[in-house]
């Protein structure tokens, strides 16, 4: 074998490590914004339904056994303060940034937060904090 085969391999298995971290934090904000508002609506679960249908997803763990694990995780965050939940949200951000993925992020955010038809305060809140990530 190659020294360019193995970087291509290498190159490779870590695009898609980033993809799956990628998918990983999408599910987790999209978990984060349809609990935001302490109610889970018929079209906002049907939404997030489709997004676990549909984004790539490469792990051992099934999507669906990941976003339970995250339903878990946001409940904790979102029993605590405003502050820690704001600071949750900023880093999880800020980790989609990295990944090349917020834009992606602001807009599966702002899908949930209307797929109910209306918009709760605490959803306009946390969706201004995102709108500065890049």
């Amino acid at each position: 074998m190659n020294i360019i085969a193995v970087f291509q391999g290498k190159a490779a298995s870590l695009l898609a490590e980033s993809e799956q971290s990628a998918s990983e934090k999408l599910i987790e904000l999209a978990t984060f914004f349809y609990k935001i508002d302490n109610r889970v609506a018929l079209a906002e679960q049907k939404y997030v339904d489709e997004l676990l249908q549909t984004i790539e997803w490469k792990s051992t763990v099934s999507v669906e056994s990941f976003q339970r694990n995250c339903i878990g995780k946001i409940n904790s965050v979102l029993d605590g303060s405003d502050e820690e939940a704001s600071a949750y949200l900023s880093q999880l951000m800020q980790e989609l940034s990295e990944l090349g993925a917020a834009e992606k992020a602001k807009t599966l955010a702002k899908e949930i937060s209307d797929a109910d038809g209306e918009i709760a305060d605490d959803e306009v809140r946390y969706l201004d904090l995102i709108k500065s990530f890049k």
